[in-house]
């Protein structure tokens, strides 16, 4: 269904759900390498994401993909709000409710002011200026003609407060009053004749073309406020004609969708905020007289410049007709007891959009739900920040840790992208400590674009282990660390590797299934590794083939705490990996007489190995003990 067919129809419609495949990978890995990019020292660490915003419910660049990709706003919505269905508002308020008065909606334009310029642009203005606003005006018949600009201004040193009304030009003031002010027009807008639209200029910025300026005093009670707040009241339809959130030359779906969500959103906040029949309750006073805020705090709303935008107004022509083309369409769900539902929805993410919870907390609610956003980093929308990186320094990042610690050694990624959860390592007092925090924190701490953190380098002079340093294997640690293959050798801190340890057959057997994400096992496979921490991972290697037992030919033990030799090692690897080619074969002089010859030429035919005795390599060392360094950097081999 296409957004034109809104114009047509009635009554509520389940929004089809599509089926997208979530994309697998997405996820990057946080590394402890040196920092990378131009923009950051060595000593920096860098963190690096996607997107822009909090990443929950629409992601503007994901709505535009999918239209792109011939989506209709029916599919894009419901792809980004799990369950929801779009009804006339006026189904799930009544047809009488107060949000569809002529001029119901109060948006902020300016707050705590004590001068504002008032400007008439192609046509006149009437002013009032009243002690509540319902009374007469205290001097009737004041017009702002077309091309003068009228100030309303605190009267200096007044207590309490009063105001009054001046014309720059000719220097007449006009008495002291009230700080209550009734700017109004005739609305006449024709996007085909822009030039005979009256509207009105505010302190030489925005114009306005529908509604009313209201002029309040910035506490209910006016003997106690210090100036007065400015606000345009304006009819629901009427103010999503300035909604400025996406390009008007985006498809039309992605119009149609972003209207509906941009009116759901601004009647769910609105009527929030206000008392049962529209009024502002005194907090709403104090802050701006209004419902709705003008920037992003809300809704970007910009009036007249975006209703007009183009040439002879051919983008804004385009909106407008996705706003009437919706008209009066909000969205609900059915676990909010057909409430209307606040539609949140922000630039992009870096691949998925997060769980409401999982980044502003509190209950989860069951439209707002991480989904697949493949479409927010794809080419073809030239998403500017489908990818970011922000440098920080060692000092900050200790300072926005506040843990007490003497210096931060090291960080992972626990879970997400999205829903990132990053746990840090800390060195305090010859000790080690960790401490986790969410992507949200990250945008907080260091004004990132969105809680979607993939990654999170460390300075060069940091690495995830303290016992690596100078290691000739340094990078193959640090990678197979990164992809989360190893953790350690000193749970539960885990601040030591021990790279010249040897590998135990458990400990095998743990990094080819963490290598390789093996399936469950079904059976038991051996008698002697029941008290073994890697017993799943041990029946999941005998379940996939690669490995038989260690007592031939009865092969029901497997010898879970005994170290493997570097021969073994190359059957290990060669029954995980599928390597079948020995090259010319008898690739070493020192292997002869093992039975795991033929393994040892199929590693080293597939560049896993080179030898054990550079620079000529001519040997293996088949009966050695392998290392944790060497067995790093055999996997980084084989995975790379």
């Amino acid at each position: 269904m296409t957004t034109q067919s809104f114009r047509r129809s009635a009554g509520s419609r389940a929004l089809r759900p599509h089926r997208v495949a979530l994309l697998l990978g997405l996820a990057a890995v946080i590394v402890a390498l040196g920092a990378q990019g131009a923009s950051a020292a060595d000593d920096d660490w860098e963190i690096e994401g996607g997107g822009w915003g909090h990443g929950i419910g629409l992601s503007q660049y994901g709505a535009y993909g999918m239209g792109l990709d011939g989506y209709d706003a029916d599919e894009i919505l419901s792809h980004y709000y799990s369950g929801a269905t779009t009804v006339p508002a006026s189904d799930s308020l009544g047809a009488d409710h107060w949000i569809f008065d002529k001029e119901a909606l109060w948006i902020g334009l300016d707050q705590d002011a004590d001068t504002v310029r008032i400007e008439a642009i192609n046509g006149d203005l009437s002013v009032c200026q009243t002690g509540d606003g319902t009374d007469d005006c205290v001097i009737p018949d004041v017009v702002i003609v077309h091309g003068d600009s009228w100030r309303f201004e605190v009267v200096p040193e007044s207590d309490p407060v009063m105001c009054r009304l001046a014309d720059p030009v000719t220097g007449d003031v006009l008495p002291d009053g009230d700080c209550y002010l009734d700017v109004t027009w005739v609305d006449n807008v024709d996007l085909d004749d822009l030039d005979s639209t009256t509207r009105v200029r505010v302190d030489g910025g925005r114009e306005y073309a529908h509604g009313s300026v209201r002029i309040r005093p910035n506490d209910p009670n006016p003997a106690i406020a210090s100036g007065f707040h400015v606000a345009l009241s304006v009819g629901l339809e009427d103010y999503l004609y300035g909604i400025a959130e996406v390009p008007a030359s985006w498809p039309e779906a992605t119009l149609g969708a972003q209207a509906m969500i941009a009116r759901s959103f601004g009647v769910a906040t609105a009527t929030g905020r206000a008392n049962d029949d529209g009024t502002l309750p005194d907090y709403r006073q104090r802050k701006c007289w209004c419902h709705l805020d003008t920037t992003s705090i809300d809704q970007n709303y910009i009036g007249w410049s975006h209703e007009s935008s183009g040439t002879d107004a051919v983008w804004g022509k385009k909106w407008v007709g996705a706003v009437d083309d919706t008209a009066g369409f909000v969205l609900t769900h059915p676990d909010t007891g057909e409430k209307i539902i606040s539609t949140y929805y922000s630039s992009s993410t870096g691949g998925a959009t997060e769980n409401k919870e999982d980044v502003w907390g509190g209950t989860p609610l069951p439209h707002l739900r991480s989904v697949d956003d493949h479409w927010a980093v794809d080419p073809q929308v030239r998403n500017p920040y489908a990818t970011w990186t922000v440098p920080v320094s060692q000092s900050a990042m200790l300072r926005a840790l506040d843990e007490g610690w003497d210096a931060v050694v090291s960080a992972r990624l626990i879970e997400g992208p999205p829903g990132t959860v990053v746990e840090f390592t800390g060195t305090v007092s010859g000790g080690t400590e960790t401490t986790t925090r969410t992507g949200n924190w990250f945008r907080f701490k260091f004004s990132v674009r969105s809680p979607y953190v993939s990654g999170v380098i460390a300075p060069a002079s940091t690495a995830p282990f303290i016992d690596i340093a100078g290691s000739v294997h340094y990078d193959s640690i640090v990678y197979i660390w990164e992809e989360g293959i190893t953790k350690g050798c000193n749970p539960p801190t885990n601040s030591r590797f021990c790279p010249d340890s040897g590998v135990t057959r458990g400990q095998m057997a743990a990094f080819i299934n963490r290598t390789l994400d093996l399936p469950a096992a079904t059976e038991d496979y051996f008698v002697d590794d029941d008290e073994s921490v890697f017993e799943g991972d041990i029946n999941r290697i005998a379940a996939s083939g690669i490995t038989m037992g260690c007592n031939p030919p009865d092969n029901d033990r497997f010898c879970p705490d005994s170290t493997i030799t570097r021969e073994q090692m190359a059957a290990f690897l060669v029954r995980a990996f599928g390597y079948t080619d020995a090259g010319e074969g008898d690739l070493f002089t020192d292997d002869d007489g093992s039975i795991f010859e033929t393994d040892i030429d199929r590693l080293a035919t597939a560049g896993i190995t080179k030898g054990c005795n550079p620079p000529s390599n001519t040997r293996f060392c088949p009966s050695q003990t392998l290392t944790r360094a060497e067995m790093a950097t055999f996997l980084y081999r084989a995975l790379r």
